[in-house]
């Protein structure tokens, strides 16, 4: 399941990367609107008593996903691409998952909102809910939800190393200049590798003069072009 979740948030977030961010993230509202929608109707017509929050998940899945492509493809595009951009390091593995998480919970939070009242006060059985259970989800559902969603919004997805420094987040990006770099160096489990290219797996840390820094990983295959890059 987890090798799933990260296949296809690969290919989501590489499209998000080449297309539009703020696209791609209304097309993904519109699709889990879209789900939970379909799911209140097919449960308020009597043709889903049982299974709806497994045909939610099943359903969202089918909307979220298209809908975050196309949104991508369409929408706006906030940073145009910038031919100076050399080496790109992506980060997807790690900050794509909190994404599909966050959307889930989400979509499980608002159907249970607009869940009938009936379901809400149910003492348990197939498909209903304990006043306890009902209060932990009512509790814990917006707060593990935010949490997941704040995560994503903040982790670096990639970052881009030419004739400038772009760190791209998932709706946002900033760009520095390369003498803007105060510090930077190849780590592995917080140990220093310098400057020197390496093989295998390690994390290119960069430090720039505003005081921000960045962590991203780096396969060794790319460490050369890096140190080209940024040893100028």
């Amino acid at each position: 399941m987890n090798f799933l979740i990260k296949l296809v948030g690969k290919v989501l977030a590489r499209q998000i990367e080449q297309g539009s961010r703020a696209g791609a993230f209304v097309g993904a509202f519109v699709g889990l609107a879209a789900s939970v929608l379909i799911v209140m109707g097919l449960n308020a017509s009597g043709q889903l008593d049982t299974y709806r929050y497994a045909m939610f998940i099943i359903l969202g899945v089918l909307f979220v996903i298209p809908g975050a492509l196309i949104g991508a493809k369409f929408g706006p595009r906030s940073v145009p691409p910038d031919g100076r951009l050399g080496v790109r390091l992506t980060n997807y593995n790690h900050a794509t998952p909190p994404l599909i998480i966050g959307l889930v919970l989400m979509g499980l939070f608002v159907l249970l909102l607009f869940a009938p009242e009936e379901k809400k006060r149910s003492k348990g059985g197939e498909d209903g809910l304990t006043p306890t259970q009902n209060l932990m989800l009512w509790i814990g559902g917006p707060i593990v939800t935010a949490i997941a969603a704040y995560t994503a919004f903040q982790m670096v997805w990639s970052v881009e190393l030419g004739s400038v420094v772009t760190i791209r987040r998932l709706l946002r990006a900033r760009q520095y200049n390369l003498r803007e770099v105060g510090a930077w160096g190849f780590e592995v489990d917080g140990k220093s590798l310098g400057k020197e290219p390496f093989s295998g797996k390690a994390e290119l840390r960069m430090e720039f003069n505003d005081g921000k820094s960045v962590a991203i990983p780096i396969d060794g295959a790319y460490s050369a072009a890096v140190v080209r890059t940024l040893a100028g």
